[in-house]
C-alpha cells in the first residue's frame, strides 16, 4: 500500500473567512460541477447577477459594494483556475518549523 500525503487545498482569500475541511477529490468535484453548471452563462447572465448582488444591500455602503466586488472576483479566479485545472493555486505547502539555535 503507498503512503499517500494529505493534500490540503486552501480557498479562502483572508484569515477571518471560515473554512470547511474536506477530502481533496471531493472538493475538486464539487468545484466542477459548480463550473460545469457557470460555464453556460453568457457574460450579459454573469454581470447581470452581479449588479443583482450588489443592488441587495439596499442603500449599498461601501463595505458591501467592496465585499460584493472581491466575491465576484474571487469566484470568476477560482473558475479559471478550475477550468485550467490549475489546483496549485489553492495548494497550501506545510509549514516546516525549526528549533531556534542554542548558544552556550
Amino acid at each position: 500500500m503507498k503512503n499517500n500525503k494529505n493534500v490540503v487545498y486552501d480557498f479562502t482569500q483572508t484569515p477571518n473567512q471560515p473554512l470547511a475541511i474536506m477530502s481533496a477529490p471531493l472538493a475538486r468535484k464539487l468545484l466542477q460541477i459548480m463550473v460545469d453548471h457557470l460555464s453556460g452563462a453568457t457574460a450579459r447572465d454573469i454581470i447581470a447577477d452581479f449588479m443583482m448582488s450588489l443592488q441587495s444591500g439596499g442603500d449599498a455602503n461601501l463595505e458591501h459594494v467592496l465585499s460584493t466586488a472581491i466575491a465576484f472576483v474571487e469566484e470568476r479566479t477560482l473558475i479559471d483556475n478550475v477550468v485550467a485545472e490549475n489546483w496549485d493555486a489553492y495548494k497550501v505547502e506545510p509549514v516546516v518549523k525549526t528549533e531556534p539555535k542554542k548558544n552556550f
